[in-house]
């Protein structure tokens, strides 16, 4: 049943990731304390569950434990959205004046 739920979990692109892994690790933490699943399991069904276009940075660090893989995914979506940022203003001032 558990599985089952970290299956279906997934992140949508507007998702902020912070609540993504909140949900993650409540699932994660729902597991009876005798059931300890493999580090690599857990990173390939926390990898599935994100966006693909964020995914490849996760695949790229390779760390080797979810939380580090958490942590990542924070960096990775605050350069993103500071690449962001800077796209608008460049358009923004690439416009001429009114």
């Amino acid at each position: 049943m558990l599985l089952t739920e970290l299956s279906m979990l997934k992140c949508h692109k507007k998702e902020k990731v912070k609540y993504f892994n909140q949900q993650f690790t409540t699932i994660l933490n729902k597991f009876p304390v005798d059931v300890t699943l493999d580090y690599s399991i857990t990173i390939d069904y926390y990898t599935r569950s994100l966006p693909q276009d964020i995914v490849m940075f996760i695949k790229h660090e390779a760390k080797p434990t979810v939380f580090e893989n958490f942590s990542t995914m924070l960096a990775v979506e605050k350069d993103l959205l500071s690449i962001g940022a800077l796209e608008h203003e460049s358009q923004d001032e690439a416009k001429p004046p009114p």
